[in-house]
């Protein structure tokens, strides 16, 4: 897969606060005169403010080169200014060199009014890896940074997100100073990703780029440049005018556990109904006591990587509001066991993919700073609590089924007819999504979900092991895992049987447990010191990642096969499949996208 690694932006200041490019010679803005230049060139030849005023939803604006965000500023504040208060801003930007967090908050001092907007960045800033990074800006403004070559990114982007750009910001140093942006790859990449009547503005006005916009197909004329700037480049994409997407006015989601509950809970402004339909709340894997949350990296940057890298960094801005009550991040130690499993941690550690703020030599091995551990129950519980409060203060439609299952379906006139158990009578839906776990096989009989048994031993906690005295407030993980102590117990595991779906639990598997966690610490627990035990059982699929998305040609989407990393990876893969059903640019790249489709499993699947 074309990757490379992030590197931040090499810069120099001058006393005015001005960031000079040391890799192209070049500054990002004008002396004096940056934010007036870019209103004119950006927001004026754009049509904004007065566009704001005719959108019905939302706009989707997207630029070549964040640099230091002053164009996302000037949007986000005039949208905030001009915009009618029920409409949503997408701003997606490409950039191959970011500003290090430190460089950003300097360069942001020439804008005290945006000093807001500036610390909610630097609150959630990306870490510097490859591919696209969300933020929830403001409750209305979404923020999609993708790091990368603009020249691969932008069209493997544009492919997801076909004809959904209302604007595009053609910014980024000069043709002359950095020659390899502005490519034909780009211009298309535009053309695709554009709605009909969609616009664009650049500051140049060189022949070359002019005619590599004609050539993609988009209409292209001079317009007066700014200041001493005799020209630029402006125009839209002339085109048959495609019909309005048709939005579901009814979805399902069926299921009780992290998966469904990130779906609930990022469905929560939907303004159809939404019946949710689940046998018991936070009753399989989502029940366990503790749960570790940490991405799974392998030695090569692969799309296994990438997408867990992405999730766990998703996961993180997802939990904030439960932070230091049911999600802690006191680091994740990852403690090799042999010469085979050291020499490949050394691979991953040697990896420049993977910036030391996602995983770094540790005491043990391997340290991931910035992981932790989260309370199951209560995240699903506060979850599902915050999205049907949401929907009852704002009178949106919710019908709650608990204690029943969805017995079957049929597909009729574009919808779903749904079965359940203990109902009479059926329902007909919109649009259905699975997030049932190991169940999903009882509703679609040719998914290719596996059970895998595992069971949990809860511990009373009494001092930390002498060898690894660092488990009294950080998770370790080996083999098995642990986590610290809370409310004087911790969590050891878990077992690992495949095809398995006997629940009950067993003296041998927390003998098991018990000694794999003696192994790993240097610990002397005994059986004496169990408290509990569970026993649950997880849903993984042949290749590992998770199903992520619609079926082909029906009206049902799938979140299902997050193995033992639910609580890292479904926020994520809820954003993706919420963000697909309501017609939204999708927060992942498309070929990220492709391998975590459930057609992938399909012979016959285009989307290889």
């Amino acid at each position: 897969m074309p990757s490379s690694e992030i590197q931040y932006a090499n810069l120099q200041f001058d006393a005015d606060h001005t960031p000079e490019s040391l890799r192209h010679g070049d500054i990002y803005f004008t002396r004096g005169q940056g934010k007036s230049e870019s209103e004119y060139v950006f927001l004026h030849q754009n049509g904004f403010p007065e566009r704001w005023q005719r959108q019905q939803h939302s706009f989707c604006v997207a630029e070549t080169g964040f640099g230091t965000g002053l164009n996302f500023f000037l949007t986000a504040n005039s949208f905030l200014e001009h915009a009618p208060a029920n409409t949503q801003l997408h701003f997606i930007s490409f950039e191959l060199f970011p500003l290090s967090p430190q460089d950003f908050r300097r360069a942001s001092q020439a804008w005290p009014e945006y000093q807001a907007l500036v610390e909610e960045i630097i609150s959630h800033y990306p870490q510097p890896i490859a591919g696209l990074h969300r933020l929830q800006i403001h409750p209305r403004i979404t923020l999609d940074l993708v790091f990368g070559d603009v020249t691969q990114t932008a069209p493997d982007w544009a492919k997801l997100n076909k004809n959904s750009v209302d604007a595009w910001f053609l910014d980024g140093f000069a043709p002359s100073k950095n020659p390899d942006m502005w490519q034909p790859t780009l211009f298309s990449a535009l053309y695709n990703s554009m709605k009909t009547n969609g616009t664009f503005a650049t500051f140049t006005a060189q022949g070359n780029v002019r005619r590599g916009l004609t050539s993609a197909g988009l209409a292209v004329k001079k317009a007066s440049g700014f200041g001493h700037k005799r020209d630029m480049l402006v125009g839209r994409k002339m085109s048959l005018a495609l019909p309005a997407p048709k939005l579901p006015t009814h979805i399902m989601i069926v299921g009780g556990g992290i998966a469904a509950a990130s779906l609930l809970y990022k469905l929560k402004t939907f303004q159809g109904k939404i019946t949710w339909v689940y046998d018991s709340l936070a009753s399989g894997a989502s029940g366990n006591a503790q749960a570790s949350i940490y991405p799974a990296l392998q030695a090569q940057w692969n799309y296994f990587s990438e997408f867990y890298a992405h999730a766990f960094c998703f996961a993180k801005r997802f939990y904030e509001p439960w932070q230091n009550t049911l999600v802690h991040w006191p680091g994740v130690h990852l403690k090799t066991r042999s010469a085979e499993d050291a020499e490949r941690l050394q691979k991953v550690l040697s990896n420049p993919m993977y910036p030391s703020t996602l995983i770094d030599r540790g005491k043990y091995g391997a340290l991931i700073p910035q992981a932790g551990w989260g309370k199951p129950p209560e995240l699903v519980h506060a979850l599902v609590e915050h999205a049907l409060s949401y929907r009852t203060q704002h009178h949106l439609k919710t019908a709650q089924l608990s204690d029943t299952r969805l017995a079957s379906l049929s597909f009729i006139n574009r919808g779903v007819k749904c079965n359940l158990h203990n109902l009479e009578t059926s329902l007909e839906v919109d649009h259905l999504i699975l997030a049932a776990g190991a169940q999903l096989t009882e509703i679609i009989a040719n998914l290719p979900i596996r059970p895998v048994q595992g069971q949990v031993t809860q511990l009373a906690w009494r001092t930390p092991p002498a060898a690894t005295p660092e488990l009294s407030a950080q998770v370790f993980c080996q083999k098995g895992y642990a986590t610290p102590p809370a409310n004087g117990a911790f969590c050891i595991g878990a077992t690992f049987r495949k095809g398995i779906t006997d629940l009950r639990v067993t003296d041998e598997e927390n003998l098991e447990n018990i000694q794999q966690f003696n192994a790993m610490t240097g610990a002397n627990v005994e059986p004496e010191d169990i408290i509990s035990a569970r026993s649950s059982i997880r849903a993984t699929t042949p290749d590992h990642l998770p199903m992520v998305g619609k079926l082909r040609g029906l009206p049902v989407s799938v979140l299902g096969g997050l193995g033992a990393r639910g609580f890292t990876s479904a926020p994520f893969c809820a954003e993706i499949i919420v963000s697909e059903l309501l017609q939204k640019p999708l927060p992942c790249m498309q070929k990220l996208y492709t391998r975590l489709s459930p057609n992938r499993f399909n012979p016959s699947s285009p989307d290889d």
